[in-house]
């Protein structure tokens, strides 16, 4: 019986026993984006004055979704806001009154943030900052027409009340996360973006914003490690 027991001993030194830990691959996220555009209320073009559409906005809120494969320093993902604004509002002037504008804006983006570390406060924090190009739509939807069209039959014709419009630009973000346990956490991140954007219903050729995003991450995937 010892001389079995001597045997397996000596035959699972020459194997390699590998120890398995678990790696969090892919973390998925979502919040609440609260936001502000920036910019000149009036604009003056070419001595034509014209109510700002974005910067009159009283009210913007909306839905962020991305997901993060995770590094040890930086991660690359993928991000997605919808915004919506309302409550357009400027005295004296009611082109826009009662209209809506809606972003739809996709965003590739790189993410810098410390290492996790076993032991201390980077254990359950994490801060970040991200840089991402953007590309959308904006939807803007009127209450009433912003100019009225009469033809060779002296009849009356509005424009459409609806316009989508390709924009592009830019976004940088700063932010943290508290890991909960291992597999959930919240977070808080504030972004300043620019986009450029061109449409025939209002005069600017870009917005700028500002956005809190508040929410909650989870993490789906496990990446198996093996240790010799």
């Amino acid at each position: 019986m010892k001389r079995k027991i001597l045997i397996l001993i000596l035959t699972l030194s020459f194997i390699n026993v590998k120890a398995q830990l678990f790696k969090n691959d892919i973390n998925v996220y979502l919040g609440v984006d609260y936001g502000t555009f920036y910019g000149s209320k009036i604009l003056d073009q070419d001595n034509f004055i014209s109510p700002a559409l974005a910067a009159n906005y009283r009210n913007t809120k909306g839905l962020s979704f991305k997901a993060f494969k995770n590094g040890k320093l930086y991660s690359i993902g993928l991000g997605f806001d919808f915004m919506m604004s309302d409550q357009w509002e400027l005295f004296g002037y009611y082109d826009y009154e009662y209209s809506q504008l809606d972003q739809y804006i996709l965003s590739p983006t790189i993410r810098f943030h410390n290492p996790f570390k076993e032991n201390g406060i980077f254990n359950r924090f994490k801060f970040v900052l991200e840089v991402s190009p953007t590309i959308g739509l904006a939807n803007l939807s009127l209450n009433f027409p912003l100019f009225y069209i009469e033809n060779e039959y002296n009849d009356i014709v509005t424009h459409s009340l609806k316009s989508s419009d390709l924009m592009f630009g830019f976004k940088g973000s700063a932010g943290f996360e508290y890991a909960l346990n291992n597999f959930a956490g919240l977070y808080l991140n504030y972004a300043i973006s620019h986009n450029w954007v061109n449409s025939k219903f209002y005069n600017e050729n870009s917005f700028s914003s500002s956005m809190l995003t508040v929410g909650f991450f989870v993490r789906l995937k496990k990446d198996k490690h093996l240790y010799y």
